[in-house]
């Protein structure tokens, strides 16, 4: 009768046992014990303050096939394969604007603004994709392969962008966002001009 007894409760343990460790298997936790709190600590310094004066205007989008290869004296030549997806941005810095920019004739008024120009252009990491590596023997080597690789695709941004006329479109939609809205303030005909070479004076018609 005891032996019986006894049987029934190593039994039991075992089974207690067994079910307590196929949770911890399944959920990572014993369930006896409280369930995992994350605790995240953020130390977030506001380093500076800057007001934008960036009219945003246009905005370029690209999907770039990069194929980045090094070539080595005695080795196989490593080599990486990236989809990259980036975009370049075309703004007018209305924060340079000034009052002497500004010249009212009779029924027209005389307008200079800042020079078109690239706000800023980058690699959307989140969309772009490593096709294939080749001949990298190491994962140090084969990280600083598509380090390289990104960092070509991104510096050449901007020149694509030029090249495809960013700037001129750039201002072109300034001219179409601007006139309409300072010809109704004024009640006059507007007319831009721009700082070119750093030259101040606005030669009027």
């Amino acid at each position: 009768m005891i032996r019986s007894f006894t049987s029934i409760i190593f039994f039991l343990l075992g089974a207690v046992a067994g079910i307590v460790f196929w949770g911890f298997y399944t959920t990572g936790t014993f369930a006896f014990l409280p369930a995992d709190k994350p605790v995240t600590t953020h130390n977030v310094v506001l380093k500076k303050i800057e007001a934008l004066g960036n009219l945003e205007l246009i905005r370029y989008k690209y999907k770039d096939m990069v194929e980045h290869e090094v070539i080595k004296a005695y080795l196989p030549d490593p080599k990486v394969v990236l989809m990259v997806t980036g975009e370049v941005v075309g703004c007018i810095n209305l924060k340079k604007v000034k009052t002497e920019d500004i010249i009212e004739k009779k029924d027209t008024v005389y307008i200079r603004l800042p020079r078109p120009e690239i706000c800023y252009s980058k690699v959307n990491h989140s969309e772009s994709k490593v096709f294939d590596t080749r001949n990298t023997t190491l994962f140090a080597d084969r990280s600083k392969l598509i380090d390289q690789a990104y960092k070509i695709a991104e510096n050449h941004l901007p020149q694509a962008a030029k090249q495809a006329n960013i700037i001129e479109r750039t201002r072109v939609s300034g001219e179409n966002l601007l006139r309409p809205l300072f010809e109704n303030l004024s009640k006059k005909k507007v007319v831009f001009t721009y700082d070119i070479g750093g030259e101040k004076k606005i030669k009027l018609k």
